[in-house]
């Protein structure tokens, strides 16, 4: 780590962000505002994107993967007619197409083409100044989770005009030890969209936490639900967004089951990228580009919520509160961890 400056980043609005972050050389903030509401997921996604349309007269650029996040953004803003242009990365390695999968989804089964196509060679990626400067020097990350960044220097990006929407924020709800209860994490790894972006300058947002209100619908009855049914169960260390996400996504999308992929391809399993992944239980990866090995603080730190306090806030609508310039009601914050550290889900 050497992160010699402090970064804020905000999902949304700075005063009214569904989610908002620092992280500097000690450690990684982590703030949630949420807004009791009484619309459903999928009216707050169509709220969220015409919140998104008045903030801003730039330029909106979707990035879309073929996978049922992005979709769902890119129907939404179809379907209110929200002018926008949508990018498509298809990241190559020698002949292959490592994310061939996704790209077949989009073509085949999404009803939607994108404006740019970005073939990204992920040797030449992982290669670059960009890359080595900014996921290896200072928030060392690997290549297969943080190359989506390459389409921030696409000769089409315009970082004074345009404005990047990641198709993002997603809850990430798990119960990773046995007898541990489900709970709500913020992997500091996922800032990498936020400090990509603030090294290029050009705004952004994660759309799914774009603001309060859309950030609060997610956690509805239907959640509810499916976290008590998995709470019963013996499943561990299976993220919600990898088994029951789809279903939360059909129930308030119906219309677009055909565009969801039943199983998402895992990036660091694609052809080159599984060389990089030495161990994920110590967090330590190859530099594709100098075959040294390093260790990932941001992969291995973690912040967490419980789910009744989500709950509680949603339902009863907890005051604002301030902590470190951050608005919100549901405030963490952890050292990044260190090599060795064994305190991963505590």
């Amino acid at each position: 780590m050497n992160l010699k400056n402090e970064y804020v980043f905000h999902s949304g609005d700075p005063d009214y962000a569904g989610k908002s972050y620092i992280i500097n050389e000690k450690g990684f903030h982590w703030m949630q505002r949420f807004e009791k509401t009484k619309m459903t997921f999928r009216e707050a996604c169509f709220d969220a994107a015409l919140r998104l349309r008045e903030r801003t007269n730039k330029r909106l650029v979707l990035p879309v993967s073929g996978g049922c996040d992005s979709a769902i953004i890119a129907y939404v803003f179809d379907k209110l007619e929200i002018e926008h242009i949508k990018i498509h990365q298809v990241y190559q390695f020698r002949n292959n197409i490592l994310n061939h999968f996704e790209s077949t989804n989009l073509r085949e089964c999404q009803n939607f083409v994108p404006e740019i196509i970005q073939n990204v060679n992920v040797v030449e990626f992982a290669k670059s100044d960009y890359y080595q400067n900014t996921f290896i020097d200072m928030f060392p990350c690997p290549v297969y989770a943080t190359s989506e960044t390459a389409l921030l220097s696409h000769e089409s990006i315009d970082p004074e005009n345009d404005f990047i929407v990641w198709g993002t924020g997603v809850p990430v709800i798990n119960r990773y030890m046995e007898n541990s209860p489900i709970q709500g994490f913020e992997q500091g790894l996922r800032r990498f969209r936020s400090l990509g972006c603030h090294v290029i300058g050009i705004e952004n947002t994660e759309f799914f936490e774009d603001n309060p209100i859309i950030h609060a619908s997610w956690y509805d009855d239907v959640l509810r639900e499916q976290l008590d049914m998995w709470y019963e169960s013996d499943i561990v260390n299976h993220s919600w967004d990898k088994i029951m996400k789809n279903i939360y996504f059909f129930h308030h999308f119906p219309e677009l089951d055909r565009w969801m992929p039943r199983q998402k391809s895992s990036q660091e399993q694609w052809k080159w990228f599984d060389r990089e992944v030495l161990s994920h239980d110590t967090n330590h990866y190859l530099n594709m580009a100098t075959g040294e090995t390093y260790f990932s603080s941001p992969y291995r730190t973690f912040n967490s919520c419980y789910m009744d306090d989500i709950y509680d806030i949603v339902n009863n609508d907890r005051s604002v509160k301030t902590i470190n310039n951050l608005k919100g009601q549901l405030y963490s914050y952890r050292d990044w961890a260190i090599e060795g550290d064994e305190s991963k889900w505590a």
